[in-house]
């Protein structure tokens, strides 16, 4: 966000030289953004005459506001904890430098270093307001700021906890379908000390600020209770709002968590993903924040300790396997999504150790009894397990899925468990999900179970020879195989080629069963082509194995179909 027009960093510099302390008064010169204090706002209880914002009592003579003592303290030290400061009587409760916290600035809003990073303190922006209730939150001032949600506070005596800062464009198409969806959200949990806020960013046009016309219609088309403002005239959104991953291309609608008691920066994500990450966020830091000190976060995947064979918190592989003994097996438990900077999956990592070249492996999994989890899993080379590139994942379905892999290369591997409902539809095999199924649920209840094993490859279709094609449709999880005679010194060029790659990602392996080596693997033919190709010299005549299978394939409309052809 680019300049501010006012925030508490600079009154505690003025506060300094000025003598802002109980019963002072100030002029219109001083003690407000641009000298702006008058009748009007002081009456009104405005931060630009009083700190805190208590309407004070005019002196048209002098012109200046006489601002009343501040309230009686409850948590002027800025903990958030309102029944007890930090310097507060252990068995009274009472304090007996109240006052001077209350004319501390940093009671009415907390002190900085400010900052955009998770667990920052945010300073205290400012809005426009373009609904009833932004303007009645916003006072007499007519201005939105943070301080307005931080006076809500428990540190103030308030019940304020958790906000959603949703910032979004009229021009926004994914925007539409969250956008109605927020007012269940708020009524859901406004009881629990949660409030949402909207911020209209864009008009009808990306980079054309929204006015308050635009502003003000897309609240009420929507029917919001909660505020909703837009931009000041000449400010801008800083990038920085957004996580590290998405600032240079910044993507809308932008979920920004704030915990109200410290005024921190909780988590942030970008983009439609429907009101299961927000419920469950805003629900967190209005119960139980994941802080393991100020401003340090800790995203917690313990939410059922002591149930299933997995090590919990899942920050650690399982046992690892050294693939001398099969199979292995694993019951766990999914949590749900939480958000941090970007959304976090709970991701259950089983270590199946070093694994050699040619081996194939098989892994179901299988949802527990009476578990709702949607069994999803992907295996991934120990040179990336942080993340892709993966040899692909399974589809998904209501019970159990299943997946059968070629190791291309001799190294170690883990297969990597979540709820399949965290991932995205088009994966799932055997219709949709359920309706009620709502994205980053989880818990005890949400068990799986895993078996891996060796799987013992052989042919499952007929001979291909080159010159003619051979087709053949791919069931789910399976590898198809098929026998191809070769002769020494002659060269072979296989072609995989789906029906559609628009369901299809075939992965072609050329395969001696002799010898269980890999003769040669191909994901892509090139950019931009999905379909694979693998050209190789016989080294000697005899008889290989065309391996078919796919790096991802959905089965919405059925087994997707192939073709393999040799030259």
């Amino acid at each position: 966000m680019a300049s501010r027009i006012w925030t508490w960093a600079a009154i505690a510099t003025i506060a300094a030289g000025a003598a802002f302390t109980v019963g002072t008064a100030c002029d219109e010169g001083g003690g407000g953004p641009g000298g702006s204090c008058s009748q009007l706002l002081c009456e009104g209880g405005s931060s630009q005459c009083c700190v805190p914002a208590l309407p004070g009592t005019w002196d048209p003579t002098l012109m200046i506001c006489n601002c009343p003592p501040p309230p009686e303290d409850g948590g002027a030290d800025g903990d958030g904890d309102v029944a007890a400061d930090a310097d507060a009587d252990p068995e009274t409760g009472s304090d007996a430098d109240a006052e001077d916290d209350s004319s501390d600035p940093c009671f009415a809003y907390p002190c900085g270093p400010y900052g955009l990073e998770l667990g920052d303190v945010l300073e205290d922006y400012q809005y426009r307001p373009v609904n009833t209730v932004a303007s009645d939150m916003a006072g007499e001032d007519g201005v939105f700021d943070f301080h307005d949600l931080y006076a809500q506070s428990p540190t103030h005596g308030g019940e304020l906890k958790s906000v959603l800062m949703w910032v979004t464009s009229v021009w926004c198409p994914v925007c539409r379908e969250e956008a109605p969806q927020l007012e269940t959200l708020y009524q859901d949990l406004q009881d629990q000390g949660v409030l949402v806020i909207a911020v209209i960013l864009d008009g009808a046009s990306p980079g054309t600020p929204a006015t308050e016309s635009e502003g003000r219609s897309y609240a009420t088309r929507y029917g919001w209770t909660f505020p909703a403002m837009i931009m000041p005239v000449g400010e801008s959104f800083d990038g920085d709002w957004w996580t590290p991953a998405d600032r240079a291309e910044p993507g809308v609608p932008l979920h920004t968590f704030i915990d109200v008691t410290q005024m921190r920066l909780y988590g942030r994500f970008a983009g439609f993903a429907g009101m299961g990450p927000p419920r469950g966020t805003l629900t967190e830091i209005a119960t139980e924040p994941s802080w393991s000190a100020p401003g340090v976060r800790e995203p917690n995947f313990d939410c059922a300790p002591g149930v299933g064979t997995e090590s919990e918190p899942n920050d650690e592989p399982a046992s690892a396997v050294d693939g001398s003994s099969w199979p292995f097996t694993m019951s766990g438990v999914t949590c749900p999504m939480t958000v941090a900077d970007g959304m976090l999956l709970d991701q259950d990592l089983i270590d199946l150790g070093t694994l050699d070249e040619g081996t194939v492996i098989d892994v179901t999994a299988t949802a527990g009894a009476g578990s709702p989890t949607y069994p999803f899993f992907e295996l991934i080379p120990a040179t990336s397990s942080m993340g892709y590139p993966t040899m692909g994942p399974s589809f998904m379905g209501a019970t159990e899925v299943n997946r059968q892999w070629v190791i291309l290369a001799r190294g170690q591997y883990f297969v990597a468990v979540v709820d399949g409902r965290l991932m995205s539809n088009s994966y799932y095999g055997g219709g949709t999900v359920p309706a009620g199924d709502e994205c980053c649920q989880g818990g005890p209840d949400f068990t799986y179970d895993v078996a891996v094993d060796e799987f013992a490859l052989a042919v499952t279709d007929g001979a291909v020879t080159p010159g003619t094609p051979a087709g053949g449709s791919m069931d789910e999880g399976d590898l198809d195989v098929r026998t191809l005679d070769v002769t020494a010194g002659t060269s072979y060029t296989v072609h995989m080629n789906a029906a559609s790659t628009d369901v299809m990602d075939p992965y072609l392996v050329v395969y001696d069963p002799d010898t269980s080596a890999v003769i040669g693997e191909n994901d892509d033919t090139g950019s931009g082509n999905l379909n694979s190709t693998v050209t190789f010299t016989a080294s000697a005549t005899k008889t290989l194995w065309i391996v078919a299978g796919y790096y991802a394939a959905f089965y919405n409309g059925g087994a997707p179909s192939y073709t393999i052809t040799v030259d």
